[in-house]
Order: structure tokens, then sequence, then C-alpha cells
């Protein structure tokens, strides 16, 4: 990559963490990376005051409600969360279970624990079979109510072992769980379209029979298939996601079976042809989503208030139907393409059409619960699933 287009990106990220005080969230691959450290298998003390609530949830009114499934990277942020609508908390951090396990299971929530597999080992019988049992150890020893496989490794088209060997991972692990108890939740985090996205040429009828549901992953579209030349797009366009589902509905997989998650996070893209506010187009030397910037939405609504920061201010892709602001930092100009409250609605809209199993955000902790105005819109957005 031209060091030119590299040198800007760093100080705009310094600038953000230095002069305004927000945190950057750049490379937003270290929360998925999170799950590749393991928990630890030795059983807590419950918790809770009341020892009734480190019990996992069960009973018959779990199989047919919908899903509000909550991603959390951010152990602290559960006490701002909305617990009358949550169904699911899915744990994305390192630190031991705590209270959070308590205020869900009052609230009749599941908690479940991001865990990873990696695929070298997929043809290992005794690797496969000592991380089976771990999964069961984890879950009943820290109180949980399932796991989330987080696998995003890719399986190409020409590896159809590796893809079965995935398969027969995913339904053995399930297999294990419910044996112990039929009311612990088992799902895997797909790409937003079975057409094998960054190569991940999964087995998906398999899996979705495997699992009680898949959660599509409806951001980071354009780093895998972006037009030449590079430029800025949105995060999660609302006709790719559409298709996406439309595609998996053609693959005979129920709408019940699937979750869609979107995402509360920014692309920030350096633009080389221009230093305009007034720009649409902008054109950056390198496709590679490595060198491009991310920025939570809470972030981002803290350089739209800023006025020391010249802004486009806020302009609309009807194409895309998402948000996108262009911004100069030290003479470098960037096109900032993100979801807000109404991009979000408007595709959780179309899951309400399609009767999906629910919806979710990666994460909901990154929006300012400090800041009641967003907090309100952000979620209300999610929440217009259910109403």
């Amino acid at each position: 990559m031209n060091k030119s287009f590299i040198y800007p990106i760093l100080f705009f990220t310094f600038l953000i963490i230095s002069a305004n005080g927000y945190i950057s969230i750049n490379d937003r691959e270290r929360f998925h990376n999170q799950v590749k450290h393991p928990y630890s298998l030795k059983t807590p003390l419950c918790p809770c005051k009341e020892k009734a609530l480190c019990q996992p949830i069960t009973g018959e009114s779990l199989k047919d409600r919908k899903e509000f499934y909550v991603f959390t990277v951010n152990q602290s942020n559960y006490v701002n969360y909305d617990w009358s609508v949550i169904t699911t908390l899915a744990v994305f951090y390192a630190e031991p279970i705590g209270q959070e396990l308590c205020v869900a299971h009052e609230n009749r929530a599941r908690v479940v624990y991001a865990v990873y597999y990696p695929i070298t080992q997929l043809a290992n019988q005794t690797y496969k079979q000592q991380w089976i049992e771990d999964q069961v150890e984890l879950v009943k020893n820290n109180f949980l109510d399932g796991i989330n496989i987080d696998f995003e490794s890719s399986i190409t088209k020409n590896h159809p072992l590796e893809s079965a060997l995935l398969t027969g991972l995913v339904a053995e692990t399930t297999v294990a769980l419910k044996s112990v108890n039929k009311d612990y939740q088992i799902s895997v985090d797909i790409p937003y379209s079975p057409n094998c996205i960054s190569g991940r040429c999964y087995d998906w009828m398999g899996l979705s029979q495997a699992t009680d549901f898949l959660v599509t992953m409806n951001y980071d579209l354009f780093p895998w298939t972006w037009p030449q030349p590079c430029m800025g797009l949105a995060n999660s366009p609302i006709g790719p996601v559409v298709q996406g589902m439309l595609d998996f509905f053609k693959l005979g997989i129920s709408a019940d079976n699937l979750v869609a998650a979107f995402p509360w996070y920014a692309y920030v893209y350096p633009c080389a042809n221009s230093t305009d506010l007034n720009t649409v187009d902008c054109y950056f030397p390198n496709c590679n989503s490595t060198y491009i910037p991310t920025q939570s939405f809470s972030e981002i609504d803290a350089i739209l208030s800023d006025r020391s920061i010249p802004t486009s201010g806020e302009l609309w892709n009807e194409e895309y139907a998402s948000p996108y602001f262009n911004m100069l930092v030290n003479d470098y100009l960037y096109q900032v393409w993100y979801d807000n409250q109404q991009s979000i609605e408007l595709k959780v809209s179309v899951c309400k059409k399609y009767h999906l199993r629910g919806v979710a955000a990666w994460t909901m902790d990154f929006i300012d619960y400090q800041n009641q105005v967003q907090v309100e819109l952000m979620w209300n957005a999610l929440k217009s699933f259910t109403q």
C-alpha cells in the first residue's frame, strides 16, 4: 500500500484517540479473535445471591420464541441493556461470568459463550473429542445455556471433506450438549450469503440442521467483492443482504433457522482522488480491508457532533439504503460508511417480512450508553422486529 495513505490513516486514528478521547476499534477482528483464548474450565462459585439463577433456562416457551440476540464484548455494559427484550447474551470477552448471568437468567435470557475451533484440527478425531468434552464442561461449570461457534475459516469448494468434517463437528457437539440439557442452545456464525463468501463454502443445510439456528453476519460485505478501482462502499448494503437471505431460502433453509446480525460500526475510507467535502465517489489505492480503519457508532456520532472536524454532514445513499459522510482531517479526505437507526430499521423490516428467527447487532457495546437519545434510537431499530 502507498505509504502516503498509511500515515494519514494512522494520524486520523491517533487524532481520534488522543484529542477526543474516543476508543478506536480499527482492528475489529481482535474481538472475534478473543474467542481463541480458552475459557477456564474450573467450576466457579455461583455469582448469584439467588442460587436458582445459576440454573440454565428451560421450558417449552423457548422453542417458539423469537430471538433478540446480543453480542457483547464489554462485561460492564450489561447494566445498560434492555433486558425486557433480550433472549440470548453471546459473550465475546474472556473475563469469568459474573452478575450478568444473574440478570440474564432473572429475565429468562440465555447466556452463551463464543467458542472457536481450529480448522487445522478438523480431521483430528482425538482433538475433536476432547474439544467437545471441553465445551460440555465449559457450559455446565459456568452455569451457561449453550455456545455460539464462531468458525470463520475458509473452506473452498474443492475441499468438500473439510466442509463435511465441520458439519460433523457441529452435529456431534450439539448431540453432546443436548444429551445433558435439551434446552441448551447451539448456534454458528456464518456469512451473509451462502455463495462462498471469503472462501467459506460450508454445508449450509447440514449446519442449519445441526444447530438451533445460524447467525448471518450482515456486515463487511465489500472487503470480499470490492470493485476496481477500490472505492468506499456501504458496510451492509440492503440489496446484497436481502439477496443473501433469499439464497439461503433457495437452499431449503427455513427462515426460522436464521438470525440476522447487523453492524453498529463504520468503515473509514481514505480518499486518494479528492479533498472536496462534496465528493461522491471515494477511491483508494489498496482493496485490502486490513488498511481500512473502523470506528464504532458512538465514535461516528461524536465526530458528526464535533464542530472542530469539517464534515459534509450525514448523507444518504438510496441504492445501499445506507448513511455516509465525508470529513477532512489534516487536509486529508475520508469517507465514512456506517449504519444508523434508519438503515438498521429498514433491514430489520425485511427480517420481519420473511419471518426470520431473530435479529442481532455486532456489537451492542458500540454505542454510548451515556447518550440516551443514541441508545433509544439504535435499540429501537432492532426492537422493531418484535413490534
